[in-house]
């Protein structure tokens, strides 16, 4: 079986992000197959980001230590996400890759989420505010979504209906996680009544 080794750039994250459809036919065109090891190196990165982003809104700077410890703290992100993903891709076992190729190009989908975090990382340390984080979540959210219905229709081999009804449930599921998680942070219920009696 041929291996995915495939080196993405920049360039490749925002291709994908414009024209999804297109990079992923042309991705799975490319290699069907891959090791876990690039499976998982999105996510791996993605908790390095994590750490990253965190260090630098809580503290304005980016510090050694606090970067290993906040990434250790938000290493379960790309558990859930796996997860979510695990049952995304089970849902289609016709599809033409196999299940760590699946993997490896689902979290390819990362890109908007990632530029949210970083930009979010960034506005907190000038002017804190969670609710703006809060709404602002959901540009990554519709972005992901669109991009998600390329892959469900050119990675996984689904029809229109069955990728439309298939992200719904992701995202659904997803959005369901992070208000949980919101929630058990920050009372975001107390917050949104807050807010609203204004």
């Amino acid at each position: 079986m041929i291996r995915s080794a495939e080196k993405w750039t920049t360039s490749d994250a925002l291709r994908l992000m414009v024209r999804p459809a297109a990079e992923y036919s042309a991705r799975v065109a490319r290699s069907r197959d891959s090791a876990w090891v690039h499976a998982i190196s999105v996510p791996v990165l993605l908790v390095g980001l994590l750490g990253i982003v965190t260090s630098m809104a809580t503290t304005g700077r980016v510090v050694a230590s606090l970067v290993i410890s906040q990434a250790v703290c938000w290493s379960f992100v790309p558990v859930l996400q796996f997860a979510t993903g695990s049952m995304f891709i089970g849902s289609a076992p016709e599809r033409p890759v196999t299940f760590s190729r699946a993997v490896e190009l689902l979290f390819a989908a990362h890109g908007p989420w990632s530029l949210w975090l970083i930009v979010m990382g960034l506005l907190q340390t000038v002017s804190p505010s969670q609710d703006m984080a809060i709404l602002s979540a959901l540009i990554p959210t519709a972005w992901t979504g669109w991009m998600l219905l390329a892959y469900g229709r050119n990675v996984l081999g689904l029809s229109a209906q069955q990728a439309r009804t298939r992200v719904l449930f992701h995202q659904a599921t997803t959005m369901l996680l992070i208000v949980a998680y919101f929630e058990l942070a920050t009372r975001l219920s107390v917050r949104l009544i807050g807010a609203f009696q204004r």
